[in-house]
């Protein structure tokens, strides 16, 4: 594996209001994922789920990488950050959703290995 020495944003969206595939890890990748941000647009706190899928495991055998109510504040955006410590592996995905539609930013700060 190769290391990359710098920091990478490894996944950056708008969450949808149903569960979806928000980042798939590549073939030869594993990734170590150490910072979430998450920006709402909204006037009130909405849930944001974000779940680890390992390549072959089903829906039911996810992992949450994050799981809360986020605050809101009155239709400004509001920045969280928020430390994380999870390993993607290869072909695994990144699965999310917040409880209202276009109003949730996410992106997942790390490092990414590649095999040589």
């Amino acid at each position: 594996m190769t290391w990359n020495a710098e920091p990478d944003v490894l996944v950056q969206g708008l969450l949808g209001a149903t569960e979806a595939d928000v980042a798939t890890i590549g073939a030869s990748e594993r990734w170590i994922m150490h910072t979430l941000i998450v920006v709402v647009r909204a006037n009130a706190p909405r849930r944001v789920s974000l779940k680890y899928v390992q390549s072959g495991d089903t829906t039911g055998d996810q992992h949450f990488i994050f799981d809360a109510v986020v605050p809101a504040a009155s239709g400004d955006p509001t920045t969280h950050i928020v430390p994380l410590g999870a390993i993607g592996r290869a072909s695994g995905k990144i699965r999310g959703y917040a409880d209202e539609a276009n109003v949730v930013t996410i992106s997942i700060h790390g490092a990414r290995a590649t095999s040589v």
